[in-house]
């Protein structure tokens, strides 16, 4: 009996600990669920209410349809800003961070210093001064005017992020290299980064997630109906027909998620060991 009881007692606080992680769980899957669930209803006075012919609803993909036929070319610009912008940061940060971790140049640590505290500024401050230069150089109303700032605003962190990583990497190997013949380019995209695999996965998807659900600056330099992104179309249709009807909104959201789910699907487990091992080594 006293087996019993001590056997019990130890494993109270797994206990405690499973049913933590369910309520956590539930509090995050309920939002979700009844996204889901408001998106095939065709009227949503009552959200948590079941459709049936009594109350005049029912379940219904026709909001998909419809909301598609809207945002479809908005998808498509969301799509191209956020590849763009997510491919050019990971790649010249990771190239920076490369030259910071493996370089020996004049001014190396000052220069590193400044990159850092750009990374204090918050983004709201600079936002007028980087307006007035996209209008300078002629890109407003124009997807470059998105995303080439948006890759220069993201540099420093990626810069700072891939130089902690890179720094890890046994130097034995880049003299092997070096004594091998192997150039600098190839040294680059052969050895460094199959090796930091987990940190660049890290990097894109931060960096995807961020940019795809950007709304501020795309709706600042894109004024042009068939050039802005879907955040900036799904608040314009949550304004017009929210209080009609959130089944169109709602299935909006839903079809903006699908990306970011199979974003993180594909990059889980590298992301998982870019994060731990990031926080590791800093």
């Amino acid at each position: 009996m006293k087996r019993t009881s001590g056997a019990f007692k130890r494993l109270i606080p797994n206990i405690v600990i499973l049913v933590c992680i369910l309520l956590l769980l539930a509090m995050t899957l309920f939002p979700l669920l009844l996204l889901i669930f408001n998106s095939f209803k065709m009227y949503t006075d009552d959200p948590l209410q079941w459709p049936s012919p009594e109350n005049g609803n029912m379940f219904t993909a026709e909001g998909y349809s419809l909301v598609w036929g809207y945002i479809k070319g908005n998808y498509i610009n969301s799509l191209v800003i956020t590849f763009a912008v997510s491919i050019g940061t990971t790649l010249f940060g990771s190239m920076a961070g490369y030259a910071f971790a493996k370089y020996e140049f004049p001014f190396k640590n000052a220069i590193f210093i400044c990159i850092l505290a750009f990374m204090m500024v918050p983004g709201l401050l600079t936002l007028i001064s980087r307006y007035s230069l996209v209008v300078n150089l002629g890109l407003n109303d124009n997807i470059w005017g998105v995303i080439l700032p948006q890759i220069s605003a993201s540099l420093p962190f990626a810069t700072f992020l891939t130089r902690t990583f890179f720094q890890g990497l046994p130097k034995e190997m880049f003299e092997a290299a070096r004594m091998d013949g192997i150039g600098e380019g190839r040294k680059f995209f052969k050895l460094v980064v199959p090796l930091s695999q987990p940190i660049i996965i890290t990097l894109l998807v931060q960096t995807f997630v961020s940019q795809w659900n950007d709304y501020l600056w795309s709706r600042l330099v894109l004024q042009s109906e068939d050039l802005q992104t879907l955040p900036i179309v799904l608040v314009n249709l949550t304004d017009t027909l929210g209080p009609i009807s959130y089944c169109l909104p709602f299935a909006g959201y839903v079809l903006s998620a699908i990306p970011l789910v199979i974003i993180f699907i594909v990059g889980n487990k590298k992301f998982i060991e870019g994060m731990t091992s990031g926080a590791f080594k800093m």
